[in-house]
C-alpha cells in the first residue's frame, strides 16, 4: 500500500473525524501542547546526546526537521488565510543547522513555534484547500492538526532515543 493510500487513510479515519470536532482554539492549544512538551524535552540536552542516533534518527535531527515543518505549515496557513499562493519551494523553508550548537538549533526551534503562533493567533475561516504531500487536500484546521499529529509522533521517537544507553551515556548516567 503507497504513503499516499495510508495517508489519506489516515486523514479519513484519524484527522478529519477529530478535527471537526474541537474548535480553531482548541487544535492551537493541543498543537501548544505537542510543541512544549518536545521542546521542554529538548532544552538542556548536551551537544553530545543531541547527535546520538537511534532508530536511525537523533535530537537534533528530529528538531531541524519541526523548524522546517513548522515554517511550512506557517506559510501555508497564510497563504490559505490570505488566498494567494505560496511558494512551493521546499528550500525556502529547510533549516541549515551546519555547524550550529544544539542550543542554537533549539532556539531557532522556538522561533520557528513563535513563528508559527503568530500565524494561528487567529482563526483560518476558509473552506480552502491545499494539499498536503501525505494527507492529501486539507483546510486550515486540517493543517494546523498535522503539527500537533508531528509534535506527538516525534516526541515519542524523542523519548525512544533518550531512553537508549548511548544517549543515556553521553548525557553522563552511570546507571
Amino acid at each position: 500500500m503507497g504513503m499516499a493510500v495510508v495517508g489519506r487513510l489516515m486523514k479519513r479515519f484519524l484527522l478529519s473525524p477529530r478535527v471537526k470536532r474541537l474548535t480553531w482554539e482548541q487544535i492551537t492549544v493541543g498543537t501548544y501542547t505537542e510543541a512544549s512538551r518536545f521542546s521542554e524535552m529538548i532544552d538542556g540536552v548536551s551537544e553530545e546526546a543531541a547527535n546520538v542516533v537511534h532508530g536511525g534518527t537523533s535530537l537534533r535531527d528530529i528538531a531541524v526537521q519541526l523548524i522546517g515543518s513548522n515554517r511550512f505549515t506557517a506559510a501555508q496557513l497564510q497563504a490559505l488565510r490570505t488566498g494567494k499562493p505560496m511558494d512551493r519551494d521546499q528550500n525556502a523553508f529547510s533549516f541549515d543547522a551546519g555547524s550550529r550548537s544544539f542550543a542554537e538549533v533549539c532556539k531557532e526551534h522556538r522561533a520557528s513555534l513563535h513563528a508559527l503562533g503568530a500565524v494561528v493567533a487567529q482563526p483560518i475561516d476558509s473552506a480552502t484547500v491545499a494539499v498536503h504531500g501525505l494527507f492529501g487536500p486539507l483546510d486550515a484546521r486540517e493543517w494546523l492538526a498535522t503539527v500537533a499529529f508531528n509534535y506527538e509522533y516525534n516526541t515519542r521517537v524523542a523519548e525512544r532515543i533518550m531512553r537508549s544507553e548511548a544517549y543515556r551515556k553521553a548525557q553522563g548516567a552511570t546507571w
